[in-house]
């Protein structure tokens, strides 16, 4: 394959240093431990050409012989080679290792003793700077020598460093500049340079001078990293910076400026007139500076996107930080996918061309095996969950269309993270100086397929395709000249199907009939062999390539997009809740998703106490959402108003089932009571959110027969809590009624606020948990969050309906969101977000217009410590909830329960996640604060009228 040989890259001369590690085991009475180290390379990462040198030796006497057999396996403990070495007496054996590209595991046996230690073969890197590179990493300071030949290998090309001279001494006159010292970062940047990388520079914290830092008192009392002492010193230090560093042309301003948290002891307002004076002295120095802040989409669309003086005409672009679910298992849920989606698309409406990744990663973790001697390096992250995320991972910021991804130091690789070291710099050796070009599978949430080309092969048929516009930020970057005949495209695939998160699909496969030239290449780099006329090639949770010089673009993409997908889970379903009372014919709504590339007839029943509705004919769309209406029996009325069923689809790739409890979910057209009782609630069913069902593997069946309702906190051991909730309506009000069961009740919310980090606390003018205050309401304990959704989408916010990725990118579906909660100024009913507001999170000192006390509401909240009950009750003024439609029959609505102290299943309960919602659509758009997520409100409840 051109490009990926070495006739397409170039060897490079590499500082040998010696690796030693050493791993032993105990010494028994007949074996000797053996050791087992490797020579070269670096952190266990050796290119293409360099042979790693095992040394073996172990504690024998002189003239003892033994034999110690070497085996290695690969990255999914296939074998890979073995060989036995002779060993005489205490003298070390050296042998060559392996020379093919791969990962992997080699075990030293000599008796009953062995030693351990992996390595990885990867691809030579293509020679020269790429100051643009796609691939960077937060490396925190400048990474030189070893660690920045280590980064060379992975192709890692730009590191993200905090870019501060030595201070020398204090200004001439107050707020000017400090004068600085700049031999030891020259001689840094001299070193990577040297290494093919460069520099994203970050302008904060507060610089570091003799003896001190130079910030704040407030930020010096709370032990924050700024603001600086003094904003104008602070700006004229950087302008001498930028003169001294005229190449460096793109910036990045400050670093997690959370309010009174991580990085800036100030308020919003301050942070914006500090940007806004940094910028324009930058673009004073050089106006072709690429700018670009905010370190999250959540900060940008808070506190930046709205004043439009601190940014319009200042930054260039944005970027965020996704660390929303980096530790989970795989990227099914959505959480980090739909957070790295969200700076694209608020960068997008802040009409801004450049997108950016600026820390992030991943960071899965394996328990404790014993014997697992490499485990302790990086404490179980060593492991094919991290190797085959950080593609994915990587892969997945390019498809929305971001400019530079980057994956930090130690979170997704690293020193001894040598599984996810080999398949990333096989990733960064296919994908340098080829943009993505193409989105294989937009409208399907759980396969995914991208393109990477020379931009020379973006032709017009490129630029019709699907998503073009957003994948085009990088065509325009320039290519060495030695690749610019590169024919090479570069697909990369994989699939998160499978019946839940936990339970993904094991044995897909993707087949090309006619493959033509595509060849495939496993996340190692090995060659994955065609069969005959047909390529087929696993297609599951870890990435594999494929690769063609003689197709175009769209013909790869073809070829790819329609390839036959087998073994895998067709659809995914769940029904919604009932409508009406459980006694009344109805039709149920079952939501389906096909999962397949293709369209699918299939028929869908309910079955409940071994019967089966009549199937529904349905057509599916490939990667569609469809709703199909299955009838309903009479059924006699549970006084628990929990429903078993089982939803059944039959389709040409195999039957699916869905096993759910349904519930009857309405507005009953009546007045609830306000009082804090459950006056007359008897003969109304109710909803019921228990954490006991939230439980992983929780058998549903074994739940409804033995729910243990009238004790329902659980015990110290295994707390639990149970929610009932009632809603309903009359002509002026939305009535809501919620029974928790929970073993305490506290909410902190009130008092002034007390940030600080570690021990340093300081009292602040803003209140708890309050709107324009400090530290949000899901965080002060307990509460209840609604949230309603009349709309497919919020207009102007996120993803909408048309849009390829309206449910593979981040979207926000909640019109109305209030919380109800106590605090020490009173119980609280408080508007989030209303139809016309904006989506931005309050509780972080600025007054945002649309967040406050409902007008016109009602809230109470009474506990009962003797029955460990909580009761809220509220009403919403249908004035508040203005697209409340009765004669609509059904609105969406949800809810979830932030705990003051956690159950089993963690600190927020969610109804969405058991009224069966999918648990691939961990959102941020439902619920704030929108750095939180949520299962969206996708909840279908039915409206008496």
């Amino acid at each position: 394959m051109r490009g990926y040989n070495q006739g397409m890259v170039f060897p490079h001369v590499l500082h040998r240093t010696m690796a030693t590690l050493f791993f032993s085991t105990l010494l028994t009475a007949a074996d000797p431990a053996p050791e087992l180290r490797v020579d070269g390379g670096a952190q266990r990462i050796f290119t293409s050409g360099e042979i790693p040198i095992f040394i073996v030796s172990a504690p024998l006497t002189e003239g003892q012989q033994a034999d110690v057999t070497l085996t290695a396996v690969d990255l999914w403990g296939k074998p890979a080679w073995n060989t036995t070495v002779k060993m005489s007496g205490p003298t070390p054996v050296r042998l060559p290792g392996p020379a093919a590209l791969g990962y992997y595991y080699v075990t030293a046996n000599l008796g009953s003793q062995h030693a351990v230690i992996d390595l990885g073969i990867v691809p030579v890197q293509a020679k020269g700077q790429r100051r643009d590179s796609f691939f960077a990493s937060n490396t925190s300071n400048i990474k030189t020598g070893m660690e920045a030949d280590f980064l060379r290998r992975l192709g890692m090309r730009v590191q993200r460093v905090h870019f501060q001279p030595d201070i020398t001494g204090a200004p001439d006159v107050p707020g000017g500049a400090l004068p600085l010292d700049f031999a030891a970062q020259d001689a840094a940047m001299a070193d990577i340079l040297s290494r093919d990388q460069w520099v994203l520079p970050i302008a904060g914290y507060a610089f570091q001078g003799p003896g001190k830092v130079l910030k704040s008192p407030l930020a010096h009392d709370l032990g924050m990293h700024g603001p600086p002492r003094d904003s104008a010193e602070f700006v004229a230090t950087w302008e001498q910076i930028l003169r001294h560093y005229p190449d460096v042309t793109t910036f990045e301003f400050w670093n997690e400026p959370w309010i009174f948290g991580w990085t800036w002891a100030d308020t919003p307002a301050e942070y914006r007139r500090f940007q806004k004076e940094w910028c324009e002295m930058a673009l004073r120095v050089n106006p072709q500076l690429r700018l670009i802040a905010g370190n999250s989409s959540m900060f940008c669309e808070d506190h930046i996107d709205h004043d439009p003086a601190s940014w319009k005409g200042l930054l260039q672009g944005t970027t965020h930080h996704p660390y929303s679910g980096p530790g989970e298992e795989n990227m099914r849920s959505g959480s980090q996918v739909r957070a790295i989606d969200q700076g694209m698309v608020v960068t997008r409406r802040m009409g801004l061309p450049y997108y950016y990744l600026t820390e992030g990663g991943t960071e899965v973790l394996t328990p404790k095996k014993n014997g697992d001697a490499l485990w302790a390096e990086t404490q179980g992250k060593n492991n094919n969950g991290n190797a085959a995320k950080i593609v994915q991972y990587t892969v997945h910021t390019a498809l929305t269309g971001c400019f530079q991804s980057n994956a930090q130091w130690n979170i997704g690789y690293g020193p001894a993270w040598t599984r996810a070291n080999v398949t990333y710099a096989v990733m960064t050796s296919l994908l340098e100086d080829r943009p993505i070009v193409a989105d294989i599978w937009p409208h399907h949430p759980l396969i995914w397929g991208a393109v990477f080309a020379h931009p020379r092969h973006v032709d017009t048929a490129v630029k019709a395709l699907p998503r073009a516009g957003e994948l085009a930020v990088r065509w325009d970057v320039p290519v060495p000249a030695e690749r610019a005949t590169d024919s090479t495209k570069v697909a990369v695939v994989w699939s998160n199907t499978g019946s839940s998160n936990q339970q993904l699909d094991q044995a897909g496969t993707l087949t090309i009939r006619e493959p033509g030239d595509i060849t495939a290449l496993d996340c190692t780099g090995r060659p994955i062999p065609n069969h005959g006329a047909v390529l087929s090639v696993p297609f599951g949770f870890t990435p594999v390539y494929l690769l063609s010089d003689r197709l175009s673009v769209v013909q790869l993409r073809e070829r790819i997009a329609t390839a036959e997908l087998s073994n895998v889970t067709p659809v995914t379903a769940y029904a919604q809740p009932l409508a009406a009372p459980a006694d009344t014919a109805q039709q149920v709504t079952v939501r389906i998703e096909n999962q397949l590339n293709r369209d699918l007839e299939v028929t869908v029943s309910l079955a409940m106490g071994g019967k089966a509705s009549p199937g529904v004919l349905q057509k599916l769309v490939a990667g569609r959402l469809s709703e199909v209406r299955v009838p309903w029996s009479p059924h006699t009325i549970r006084s628990d108003n929990q429903y078993a069923v089982e939803v059944v689809i039959t389709t040409p790739a195999g039957t699916v089932k869905r096993q759910q409890v349904l519930q009857v979910a309405r507005f009953v057209q009546r007045a609830l009571p306000t009082d804090g009782t459950l006056t007359g609630l008897d003969s109304l069913p109710a909803v019921i959110l228990d954490s006991d069902r939230l439980k992983r593997g929780a058998d549903l069946s074994q739940y409804l027969l033995n729910p243990h309702l009238e004790k329902p906190v659980g015990n110290a051991e295994a707390p639990r809590s149970v929610v009932r909730m009632w809603t309903g309506y009359d002509a002026t009000k939305i009535y809501v009624v919620a029974a928790v069961n929970e073993a305490t009740y506290a909410n902190s919310a009130g008092p002034l606020a007390h940030p600080g980090r570690m021990k340093n606390k300081v009292e602040l003018p803003y209140r708890t948990g309050m709107p324009d205050g400090l530290n949000h309401i899901l965080y002060t304990g307990d509460s209840l969050m609604l949230s309603f959704g009349f709309r497919d989408r919020v207009p102007g916010w996120g993803r909408q309906m048309d849009d390829a990725w309206t449910w593979k990118g981040h979207f926000y579906d909640s019109d109305d969101h209030f919380v109800a909660h106590g605090s020490s100024l009173g119980d609280q009913l408080i508007r989030l977000w209303g139809p016309d507001t904006s989506r931005r999170t309050g509780y972080q000192t600025d007054v945002v217009p649309g967040i406050g006390p409902v007008a016109g509401g009602t809230v109470v909240i009474r506990r009962d410590e003797a029955k460990q009950l909580t009761v809220y009750a509220l009403t919403l003024p249908r004035a508040q909830v203005r697209l409340f439609d009765p004669a609509a029959g059904s609105c969406r609505f949800t809810f979830a329960l932030p705990q003051d102290k956690p159950v089993n299943v963690g600190r927020t309960l969610e109804f969405a996640e058991v009224a069966g919602v999918f648990d691939y659509w961990s959102s941020h758009g439902s619920f704030s604060p929108s750095w939180d997520t949520f299962l969206p409100c996708q909840v279908q409840f039915g409206i008496e009228h």
